[in-house]
């Protein structure tokens, strides 16, 4: 049987604090997405080559992020979800349930032309999820990688932790024009303070364009 026509490739990446969650990634043109992730790096001819860990927040980022959120409600097709990892629950489990309920809002039927990529972790050198996921969820193809050598982990990544921020701090919306009015004349913010702008930022855009960040629970 041939496999559905469109294309998805689904990036993952995972918060292990408590409350821990799993961030999708969800783009249907992988390779163009990804170059444009690669253009924002670039900010009045110098290139930003550090990772973009939302553990390590910097103004050396902060253009980066912004412009990556930019993308993600520009680009056509692109969405992002972030669901509860509740500790009764594997890996493996979370993500199958997610590409089933996935699979019937775009009415895909097997094999499913989607290919799955986790962010490397030691859960991956313990047990064979990859195949497990591949076969289960009659995908195509299932990989892990390392977040350091691809931009769409590293904006899941900041998706993910900026979400659940504005989740949890929802009047950060209102905070941002304070600190974009410190950004504008001070031209710095506080590592602190980056993370709370990026959470704004997100929000702010979340109440224009939310479909864009979605819930498929509720599906």
């Amino acid at each position: 049987m041939k496999q559905n026509k469109t294309p998805w490739d689904i990036y993952v990446d995972e918060s292990k604090r408590s409350p821990r969650r799993l961030g999708f990634l969800v783009v249907p043109n992988s390779a163009s997405f990804m170059h444009r992730l690669w253009k924002c790096r670039t900010n009045h001819g110098i290139t930003c080559n550090r990772e973009i860990h939302w553990n390590d927040p910097s103004m050396d980022t902060l253009h980066v992020c912004t412009r990556w959120i930019d993308e993600v409600f520009r680009f056509k097709g692109v969405k992002f979800c972030l669901l509860p990892w509740l500790v009764t629950q594997s890996k493996q489990s979370i993500i199958i349930n997610f590409i089933d309920k996935l699979c019937q809002a775009k009415r895909s039927k097997p094999p499913h032309n989607m290919v799955m990529f986790l962010d490397f972790d030691t859960e991956h050198s313990k047990f064979n999820i990859q195949n497990h996921i591949r076969e289960v969820a009659n995908i195509a193809r299932c990989y892990h990688l390392d977040s350091k050598n691809n931009d769409c982990i590293q904006c899941c990544d900041m998706l993910m932790n900026a979400s659940e921020r504005i989740a949890v701090e929802p009047t950060l919306r209102f905070e941002f024009n304070t600190l974009q009015e410190k950004l504008t004349s001070e031209n710095r913010l506080k590592d602190s303070e980056v993370k709370k702008y990026l959470a704004g930022y997100l929000g702010l855009k979340i109440d224009t364009k939310s479909k864009k960040i979605y819930d498929l629970c509720r599906k």
